[in-house]
């Protein structure tokens, strides 16, 4: 036998309730009955739940890093693969719907490969916000009135406190992103 694609032998999935037949020498089979089945490695994929709750946030596409116990020391990139559309809801808890999500591996590096493997378990990050070039400050050194706001800023040490108007951006984990300004120091009281 010969797999149209390079992959991972596994047992037969019985989704009809009979039972799995483990190939060996000399077995009887009948036509058509699975016998084993491929797993192209080249497309590893995780599944997770999401809480309703959280759900509003996730964009099929959106960027995830995906690690494991299994697999300590990796981080492997891939992205969110898709989203399921109906709640599972035997897998709710208090009252909360879940949804399954799909993360999809971009690349698997040959020495992660050689730790993973098929039913691990894993967490997966999704990146919700990325930019690279974002001055984020705590919220604290933002200052306003009604819809302006300001910090105070010097672009070097040895230079004047001014008074610079900032656009907000998104508030993240480390605090609030500001817009029009450019790296130097701002105060924090």
């Amino acid at each position: 036998m010969k797999a149209p694609f390079p992959g991972i032998a596994v047992h037969p999935d019985t989704t009809d309730g009979s039972k799995a037949i483990f190939v060996q020498p000399g077995i009887q089979v009948s036509q058509g009955k699975p016998l084993l089945t491929v797993i192209g490695i080249d497309r590893l994929q995780v599944l997770t739940q999401v809480s309703e709750s959280d759900l509003y946030q996730l964009r099929v596409g959106m960027p995830v890093k995906i690690t494991g116990d299994g697999f300590t020391g990796s981080v492997l990139e891939g992205h969110i693969a898709a989203i399921s559309v109906q709640s599972n809801a035997s897998d709710s808890y208090g009252g909360a719907a879940r949804y399954d999500v799909v993360a999809a591996i971009d690349t698997l590096p040959s020495d992660s490969a050689q730790q993973i493997r098929l039913g691990m378990s894993a967490r997966v990050v999704v990146i919700l916000y990325r930019n690279e070039k974002a001055i984020v400050v705590p919220p604290q050194a933002i200052h306003g009135e009604g819809d302006i706001a300001w910090v105070c800023y010097r672009k070097t040490l040895d230079t004047e406190t001014i008074k610079q108007h900032v656009k907000i951006g998104n508030t993240v984990s480390q605090g609030v992103e500001i817009l029009g300004i450019e790296a130097g120091y701002v105060m924090i009281p």
